[in-house]
């Protein structure tokens, strides 16, 4: 983005950047996801303490989401039986849909429909773990086609407050 290679681009982590401009366009908590089988598939919610028991499934070191979930289980006290590591959402879901783990994903991955998938709230208070995209472009580089794609994102998330809110 900021050698002009790319005009927007959609990132995770560091939504501030010297010489960008970005736009929060999706704001989530986390919730649990377990296997439907498992026993903790029939509680209302589930705390780390009893995610910690469980089989984990994790993204791999360099991934910062990892040390961000180990962090949340830290501060419950309590560390988590890691067993398998997974890079994108989509595979850890298929990892717990194929019951060899649990995990902590987005909530808006409970949106879909995932055979043998449970999503759960998380009991622990939690007030700060919030997963966050956002849209960054260089002011410097933007044509008219980059304006219009900026201007119809901002009309989205404007239309859809729930973007930046979803428990």
């Amino acid at each position: 983005i900021l050698s002009g290679d790319c005009h927007v681009g959609f990132i995770t982590h560091g939504i501030r950047h010297a010489g960008c401009e970005s736009r929060l366009v999706e704001r989530s908590s986390f919730v649990a996801a377990v296997p439907s089988d498992s026993p903790l598939a029939h509680l209302n919610s589930v705390s780390l303490a009893e995610l910690a028991q469980q089989p984990f499934i994790l993204p791999p070191t360099k991934y910062t989401e990892r040390s961000e979930t180990l962090n949340l289980f830290k501060s419950a006290g309590v560390v988590p039986r890691v067993e398998q590591e997974a890079s994108q959402t989509n595979t850890t879901l298929s990892l717990v849909s194929a019951g060899l783990g649990c995990s902590i994903v987005m909530a808006t991955s409970a949106l879909q429909a995932i055979r043998n998938v449970t999503f759960l709230p998380i009991k622990d208070d939690l007030p700060h773990a919030r997963w966050e995209m956002a849209m960054a472009w260089h002011p410097d580089h933007l044509s008219a086609e980059t304006r219009s794609f900026l201007d119809l994102v901002t009309e989205h998330v404007t239309s859809n407050p729930d973007l930046l809110d979803l428990e």
